[in-house]
Formats: structure tokens, C-alpha cells, sequence
């Protein structure tokens, strides 16, 4: 048990860093285009002050992934407020990927009950180190926001191999993960994403968020970030995700995150 535990934890890392250096190299090629595009020529050939933005931001954290859609004013060329609606998932750190015994099927997780992900309504603030929309500079900030958390969560079901069932011909049935039932010999693999969406239940919470960020175009109404944050959701009681423990109420997470967009008057 000690060495499956030590697989799963070095395949889950080995994971995440390939996520993590795929979406780098993305950023430094997307980074090299940006220098090398044509200037958009500013007021008094100094900087262009806009008044709104719209961005939609892809990130990877250490609990799974999110996607967020921010809409912003500005108050003046160093700051400005925004609104987000983000939708995130979040795994248990726990959580081991298995493979079905049967094969070529949807892999599951052992003793994993529920999938929980979490919708965000967010208000915040921005900083910015230099000025908003200086031709060709990269501009830094930090920003803050918290929010609402409306947490979902999901049961999960398997399709099931019968007793009566041969190998070659399986006769398969859907049915409730149940870890007193249901094990290796006999699970086929996942059932589809919206099977069980009926039993979805609602966790209300809150979130708090900070992070570092630079804005990196030579065009003034374009939104090219990269941000580094961190982020904690706290839910109003424990969440039963896996079988054998619930939960903890809240989620601590570490995440890099890119955001497109544009600006205007």
C-alpha cells in the first residue's frame, strides 16, 4: 500500500508539472509575439487611458483548474475595480487515480464519493506599479478580491460488472459509487460526466484571493497578464468527498493564471 501511494503521489506531480511547463512555454512564446507585433501609436506618444476591460482568464492550481471571466473599470491609470465569475475545480489531495482490472475503460477514483467544484462571484481591486497603457512596457500590479462560493457537489456513479457477467461479454450496470459494494473486481470504469446530476447539493462559502501579476503587449487596449496568486475558500461545513474522511471546510490554493482581453472607452 505504502509503494501504490508513493506511485500515485509521484504520477500526480509528474502531472501537474507537465502542466505547468507546457502552459510556461506557452506563456514565452505568446510573451516573444507580443514584443515583436506592430505598436499601436498612443496619445502624445506617451500612453492611452481606457476606461473599461473584459478578459477571460485560464489557470492551473494545485487542486485542479479554473476559468474565469472579469469585467473592470478604471479610475485613473494606476488602478482600477473588477468584477469576476470564475468556476473552479477542486479535488482532494488525497485522491488516487485507478485503472480499471477490465481494461481499455474510464478510469475512477478509489473510494472518491462525490466530485466537488466551486462557482465564484467576486469583487476586487487592482494596483498597478506603472502607469495603465504605456506603449510598449510591461506594467506589474497586485490585486485583491473576495466573494461568494457557491460549492457543488456531485455523486459520483460507475458502471458496474455483474456477477453473472463474463469477461468477454460483461453485462454492466450504472450504479452509486458504494465503497462497501463496489471494488476492483467489479468496477468497470466511470459512468458519464451528467449521470447523477439530480443528487447535486449546494455549499455556500466564501473566498478570498491575492496575487502578482504584469500585463505584457505593445498594443495599450490589449490584456495580455500572467498572474501568481493564492487563494482560500472556507465552506459552511465539511464536505464529503471521499469514503473513508470527510473533507475539511476549506481549500488553500497556490495558482498561475493568464488572462486575454481587450480595453476600451
Amino acid at each position: 500500500m505504502l509503494l501504490f501511494c508513493i506511485f500515485v503521489g509521484l504520477n500526480s506531480r509528474i502531472y501537474f508539472m507537465k502542466i505547468y511547463s507546457i502552459l510556461f512555454a506557452w506563456l514565452l512564446v505568446t510573451f516573444a509575439y507580443s514584443q515583436d507585433a506592430e505598436t499601436v501609436e498612443s496619445v502624445q506618444g506617451r500612453s492611452v487611458f481606457y476606461r473599461y476591460s473584459g478578459a477571460l482568464g485560464v489557470a492551473v492550481h494545485t487542486q485542479g483548474i479554473k476559468i474565469t471571466y472579469q469585467k473592470a473599470v478604471y479610475e485613473n491609470i494606476y488602478g482600477r475595480k473588477f468584477w469576476e465569475i470564475e468556476f473552479s475545480t477542486l479535488k482532494d489531495i488525497k485522491q488516487a487515480r485507478v485503472n480499471s482490472y477490465f481494461g481499455n475503460t474510464k478510469h475512477y477514483y478509489y473510494g472518491k464519493l462525490n466530485n466537488f467544484n466551486s462557482l465564484r462571484l467576486a469583487y476586487g481591486i487592482q494596483k498597478n506599479v506603472s502607469e495603465q497603457g504605456t506603449k510598449g512596457a510591461v506594467n506589474f500590479f497586485y490585486k485583491a478580491s473576495a466573494g461568494v462560493s457557491i460549492g457543488i457537489l456531485k455523486p459520483i456513479y460507475l458502471q458496474i460488472v455483474k456477477n453473472d457477467s463474463t469477461v468477454k461479454s460483461p453485462t454492466k450496470e450504472i450504479e452509486k459509487y458504494d465503497i462497501q459494494k463496489h471494488n476492483a473486481s467489479n468496477i468497470w470504469g466511470r459512468a458519464g460526466m451528467f449521470t447523477g446530476i439530480l443528487g447535486t447539493k449546494i455549499y455556500p462559502g466564501i473566498h478570498l484571493n491575492a496575487a502578482l501579476g504584469m500585463n505584457f503587449t505593445s498594443q495599450p487596449d490589449n490584456i495580455r497578464e500572467v498572474v501568481v496568486g493564492i487563494q482560500a475558500d472556507l465552506f459552511y461545513k465539511k464536505i464529503p468527498i471521499m469514503a473513508t474522511y470527510t473533507t475539511p471546510p476549506y481549500f488553500f490554493t497556490i495558482y498561475l493564471q493568464t488572462y486575454f482581453g481587450k480595453k476600451w472607452n
